[in-house]
């Protein structure tokens, strides 16, 4: 597994985006923190933070993986460009709709679990589901 890259953001703009953004999440977003934090995940990852011009919904800086909830409301042409940046600088990129968060939030922390359990051996790629 490769160093974990630590990505300062000098935008204060974006920062306190992304600090509004973690005290009004999305319903799915909660219920996946919620989830995440009871499994004992929670000192492993991020919220909501800024990187790259960008504001992942969910950053495992030792894993060098964002996991992003997407909504009905999102660019996926823009998504793609913004997972194609991220793996350039070593950064996996796991969509989960919100829908599956919100009918399932075991199944969808469970993707997750298995994502950082494949990272160590394959090469950075954005996955949707």
């Amino acid at each position: 597994m490769s160093k974990p890259i630590h990505f300062p953001e000098s935008n204060r703009k974006l920062k306190a985006q992304a600090g509004w953004m973690r005290k009004h999440q999305t319903e799915a977003e909660g219920k996946l923190w919620r989830e995440m934090y009871r499994q004992g995940m929670g000192g492993e990852v991020w919220r909501q933070y800024a990187m790259h011009g960008y504001i992942a919904d969910f950053w495992f800086p030792r894993f060098q993986l964002v996991v992003e909830i997407d909504g009905l409301r999102h660019d996926r042409k823009a998504d793609r460009a913004r997972d194609a940046a991220l793996a350039e600088e070593g950064v996996e990129t796991l969509r989960i709709p919100d829908w599956m968060v919100n009918e399932d939030v075991g199944h969808a922390v469970h993707l997750v679990w298995l994502e950082l359990r494949r990272l160590s051996t394959e090469k950075p790629r954005a996955l949707h589901y």
